[in-house]
């Protein structure tokens, strides 16, 4: 019996399916082998990205696929392009020279990434305000979203990742988060400048105004556990420049990071 090329990539497909799967399903012991690459080349391609070391009589699903990354995001854009590839249609990825750029794949859920920004910004009202003044009592919409995912509707057009370029006004220092909260008309609104300002986002949630301050500017450093947070609170609401919420365009949010997909 005579295999075509269809029939092989069929065959190659069944099994690495099964095998990039075994990461979520058996990660313990998946199917797919990681191979770190330390050194991209300095000219011509990389080596193959995805192989198998068994031949065509010895393809069965369970089989062993080994996988080169650069880094660990890599991973991600790797199994983003294995989920989408299929033999029954054409799928051509990008072929080039090898390039020190990092290539990102970026999945998440908005849902999620909206209660993450909540939690945040009500952890820093309790830690500069106290659990006696910010609990489930005084704030029990913004902390049930965070416990349950419910209680509350955000709009996304407000709230979420911000364009990189309105974040330069903030003066976010390298090396620290900066975060601004603010509380107007019954809501509190927070903007969180991550990474040195590498990275932003914005969110709004219902909540009582505290008794001291309406606005504070909370500064985080990352490298260096031991150096002390700065803290700045007024009794006046400090606004922050008008700022565009963006979800899709990678580009727009972290320009700092090469992107190609």
């Amino acid at each position: 019996m005579r295999i075509g090329v269809p029939d092989y990539a069929r065959a190659f497909w069944w099994c690495l399916t099964a095998a990039w799967k075994s990461i979520f399903e058996k990660p313990g012991r998946p199917s797919l082998i990681w191979e770190k690459i330390h050194q991209p080349p300095d000219r011509g391609r990389f080596p193959p990205r995805v192989f198998t070391e068994h031949t065509l009589n010895e393809f069965h699903q369970g089989m062993t696929f080994k996988c080169r990354y650069l880094g660990n995001i890599d991973k991600g854009w790797v199994i983003h392009h294995l989920r989408r590839w299929t033999p029954s249609r054409r799928y051509q990825l990008d072929t080039g020279f090898g390039a020190r750029d990092l290539r990102a794949h970026h999945r998440y859920r908005p849902d999620y990434v909206l209660r993450a920004l909540v939690k945040i910004c009500t952890n820093l009202l309790i830690h500069l305000a106290g659990p006696e003044l910010v609990n489930l009592q005084s704030f029990p919409a913004a902390v049930g979203y965070v416990t349950d995912g419910r209680r509350l509707q955000l709009n996304m057009t407000r709230s979420g990742f911000v364009a990189n370029a309105d974040l330069k006004s903030l003066d976010c220092p390298q090396g620290c988060h900066r975060f601004f909260l603010r509380h107007d008309k019954r809501f509190w609104t927070g903007v969180l400048v991550f990474f040195g300002g590498r990275l932003g986002a914005m969110v709004s949630f219902p909540g009582p105004p505290l008794p001291e301050w309406l606005s504070a500017a909370i500064t985080v450093p990352f490298n260096g556990a031991n150096r002390p947070w700065e803290v700045r609170t007024s009794t006046l609401i400090i606004p922050t420049r008008e700022m565009r919420v963006e979800w899709n365009d990678m580009q727009q949010l972290m320009p700092s990071i090469p992107q190609k997909f």
